[in-house]
């Protein structure tokens, strides 16, 4: 697509000196993009007072921490289950201990000081993102005890794809052989059935924005999923596949990165929940590196997020 449509172009004055930044124009949120308040009602209502009596500090091994999270957790579950099916699936990997980290994922971005600064719209994106991003996430017995499955955001793009044309403000809006070839080529892009090809990232994306092309909504949330482990990160949370800092300028935009921030940040803290200081240690750690991340969009070189360089 021409720079003229797809992209606009502006000047920003830093330090007297000019640079041309390529930014994809932010498309105005429609009014039937699905609410994540809807369809879980009793789960954002709740969240927030269950984990607030969870006593993290006495969880010291996983029975104690099973034992204690369970009883909370497990009452939203048929709730969860209308609306994401794989839910029911996802409960049956390690013991379920998934489900509690997307749960306590939810609890940490609802109390997350940047995200209670976004728009209602950016939110929405948010909690989208926050309860499909491992929905496909692999654990014990589906892979061996210990195992790490970084296919996940791959795998859990195409459940996510399939909530998306489930619900009804949103299943008229794409075309089903569009959405069958980006399904299938996510589950062609995973390498040895274990690692995500990140060479294969700009095809999938030009692949997306072309099906998604109705629903910015559906769009970002789609890409923060599949992306939301492909950033560098921590040394304790190292990836297998990480983009390069020229694949960043590729594929993201100031806009995207504001919201993978919030999403990378309480991805990883909610593991350090009975730990105060070592959750701040790490929270100032990846707030570092994704200030570098901006940074590294924000050069002189003419960068885009259009995906089409």
């Amino acid at each position: 697509s021409s720079a003229a449509s797809d992209v606009y172009k502006r000047q920003v004055s830093t330090q007297s000196t000019w640079e041309i930044i390529l930014l994809i124009p932010t498309p105005t949120m429609k009014a039937n993009d699905p609410q994540f308040d809807s369809y879980f009602p009793s789960l954002i209502s709740k969240i927030g007072s269950l984990c607030d009596a969870i006593d993290y500090k006495k969880l010291k091994t996983p029975e104690k921490r099973w034992e204690a999270q369970y009883p909370f957790f497990s009452q939203f579950y048929p709730e969860i289950e209308k609306t994401v099916p794989k839910w029911a699936w996802l409960k049956t990997q390690y013991e379920g201990h998934i489900c509690f980290h997307i749960l306590r994922m939810l609890y940490c971005i609802l109390n997350d000081e940047d995200y209670n600064q976004f728009t209602s719209e950016e939110q929405n994106i948010i909690k989208w993102t926050v309860i499909l991003h491992d929905i496909a996430k692999r654990g014990f017995p589906s892979v061996p005890k210990g195992q790490r499955d970084p296919a996940h955001p791959y795998n859990s793009g195409v459940a996510t794809l399939d909530v998306f044309n489930s619900l009804p403000e949103l299943r008229d809006s794409f075309s089903q052989s569009k959405l069958r070839r980006l399904k299938n080529k996510l589950k062609q892009s995973i390498i040895d059935d274990y690692k995500p090809d990140k060479e294969e990232l700009g095809k999938i994306l030009e692949m997306a924005k072309d099906a998604l092309k109705e629903s910015y909504f559906c769009f970002t949330v789609f890409k923060l999923v599949i992306m939301h482990q492909l950033l560098p990160t921590l040394k304790d949370f190292e990836q297998p596949v990480e983009l390069t800092d020229q694949e960043i300028k590729k594929y993201c935009d100031a806009e995207f990165l504001k919201l993978m921030q919030v999403v990378m940040l309480n991805d990883s803290i909610n593991y350090n929940l009975s730990d105060a200081k070592e959750r701040k240690k790490l929270y100032d750690g990846i707030k570092a590196l994704c200030t570098g991340f901006f940074k590294v969009i924000q050069t002189e070189n003419t960068c885009s997020a259009s995906f089409d360089n």
